[in-house]
């Protein structure tokens, strides 16, 4: 699935969440480094519908010692899987940055990353729910491994599953996902509402 709104534009929300707002050279040089962030991004997108059953038995026991996940799934039959990723361009531009003491261009421009990898997800997840309203069904929000008592551990079973769409997405010793910018997260699916 492709975002079709790609790329995002450069405008008073980013620059709020940036906190750049009404600071007109920071404004400026934010704005050079945006079509640098975009230029850089390798955004890649994938999701998976599955029944509870099947995802009760690949997210074991993960999902299980999870009350949070227990509560979103009520009244589910299905559950969507999602992952996106941007690649790994932006955190490296940004260390680079970092390195060479650009402080300000290093950290917003890993800012900008968070903000796009964020915005892919939210856009997947939207695009989802569009697509199976159409179909007369109804989904729950979306959630993420590592939030209240879902364990981080579960981004093994997304990593493994989504390996296949050639997200490029890895997993580090310590369950975080590289490249950094990229984001897992399910959301149930009720049909018969």
């Amino acid at each position: 699935m492709s975002l079709s709104a790609w790329p995002p534009a450069w405008d008073h929300k980013i620059k709020r969440y940036l906190q750049l707002e009404g600071e007109q050279e920071a404004e400026k040089r934010g704005g050079k480094l945006w079509r640098e962030a975009l230029n850089l991004c390798q955004h890649r997108t994938w999701h998976q519908i599955i029944s509870l059953e099947e995802f009760n038995g690949l997210f074991e026991p993960y999902a299980q010692a999870s009350q949070a996940v227990q509560r979103l799934l009520v009244g589910s039959d299905r559950v969507v899987l999602m992952a996106v990723s941007l690649g790994a361009g932006v955190e490296e531009q940004s260390r680079e940055l970092l390195a060479r003491n650009e402080i300000f261009a290093g950290f917003l421009l890993d800012r900008m990353g968070s903000y796009l990898a964020e915005w892919c997800m939210s856009s997947l997840d939207r695009q989802i729910t569009e697509d199976l309203g159409a179909q007369g069904v109804k989904t729950t929000r979306r959630y993420s491994p590592g939030y209240q008592d879902f364990s981080l551990q579960a981004q093994k079973v997304f990593v493994d599953l989504a390996a296949e769409a050639r997200t490029g997405i890895n997993l580090r010793p310590d369950y975080s996902l590289a490249p950094e910018k990229s984001v897992t997260a399910l959301k149930g699916i009720v049909s018969g509402s």
